[in-house]
């Protein structure tokens, strides 16, 4: 992602071990880094549009934010690495990347109500749910750490399990080569492997089956985060055509005014313009950034439901007659799931009414 704008990546956010790092001192430290680096390039973070991408998050000009949202020749193959690494990446990876788009999301609202830049009433409807996203996502996060170290201590303990998968992909090479004797050789040694692997691995698929079922639910969760922050970023648009609408209204009149006006009260009125003028550009400004970070977030959207349902359909093929509830399940299991699940039928009625009013 080539850009002139402000990179910060995770690992500058993240410092050594971030499993040891709660969400809300993640917050506290990721905006003292991006107040240091911007104070140091000498840059205004609003004027900017914020990506997240291959671990790190870059701020972008409007000119460059465009640029990163036009369809690339490597689409299909970028997919393919995203739904490998959502399935068998590197947990910390994954990690790393939900817990900063929730703490982006979580900034925009505390932004948003501090400021009070949208009506309060948004707030109050999205401030709860994003609270207990963020609650579901440590849950989620802490189950598949607990899975992924019981499945690595039972392959540390039981070395043939990587030696054999090694020697079946080192097969698979050597066929492909067309090195028959080697390949011969190879598969004789995974002939007498092949009893204790099998029995070894049939030991972890449940734990597997598990790890694959929470790293979907944590794409959910991913795409949850990313349709709430769109919804508070179009909330923002929404006041802010408001204002740009009534600010030209003004200068319009004042032009009208200052045509007839005399002394003090025309220096009045050139005070004003010039005041509504600087503000008008301010947030036509602010408007056009606002509308790139949505369609930024709208392109993420996008390729985490794809995600979702590449992953939905190679479970379905995989998946047993019958079969546990995932953790995910059980944490929704709730007292309030009800309403839970009537306020997030609501939200998706607003975000469908926020995309039709953007068409």
């Amino acid at each position: 992602m080539d850009t002139n704008g402000v990179t910060i990546s995770f690992d500058d956010i993240f410092g050594g071990n971030p499993e040891d790092i709660s969400l809300s001192k993640l917050e506290g430290f990721l905006e003292k880094v991006v107040t240091d680096t911007f104070q140091q390039n000498r840059t205004n973070p609003n004027e900017l549009v914020r990506v997240v991408d291959n671990g790190v998050v870059t701020w972008m000009t409007a000119d460059e934010a465009e640029a990163y949202l036009q369809p690339s020749e490597n689409e299909n193959e970028n997919l393919k690495q995203s739904i490998h690494n959502a399935l068998r990446g590197d947990r910390r990876i994954l990690e790393q990347e939900i817990k900063v788009l929730f703490i982006l999301a979580h900034n925009t609202l505390h932004q948003y109500r501090d400021k009070k830049l949208i009506p309060v009433s948004e707030i109050q409807r999205i401030e709860p749910n994003l609270i207990r996203l963020g609650r579901q996502v440590n849950f989620q996060l802490g189950s598949l750490k607990t899975i992924d170290d019981r499945m690595k201590l039972v392959r540390t303990n039981e070395p043939i399990l990587d030696a054999f998968e090694n020697k079946m992909g080192e097969l698979l090479n050597l066929q492909k080569m067309g090195k028959r004797e080697e390949a011969a050789r190879i598969a004789q040694d995974l002939a007498g492997m092949k009893h204790k692997y099998v029995r070894l691995s049939r030991g972890l698929e449940s734990d597997t089956h598990e790890s694959s079922s929470i790293r979907v639910d944590l794409q959910r969760d991913k795409k949850s985060i990313l349709s709430t922050h769109r919804y508070l970023v179009a909330q923002r648009e929404g006041v802010l055509q408001e204002e740009t609408h009534d600010l030209r209204t003004n200068i319009e009149t004042m032009k009208s005014l200052l045509k007839s006006a005399e002394g003090e009260k025309k220096i009045n009125y050139e005070l004003s313009l010039s005041d509504k003028s600087m503000q008008l550009d301010v947030r036509e400004k602010e408007l056009v950034v606002v509308k790139k970070e949505q369609s930024v977030l709208k392109k993420k959207e996008d390729e985490t439901t794809s995600i979702i349902e590449h992953l939905e359909e190679l479970f379905s093929q995989r998946r047993p007659k019958e079969e546990s509830p995932s953790p995910k399940a059980t944490v929704e299991s709730t007292p309030d799931q009800e309403s839970e699940t009537a306020d997030e039928q609501k939200f998706r009625y607003r975000m469908a009414a926020v995309e039709r009013r953007q068409r």
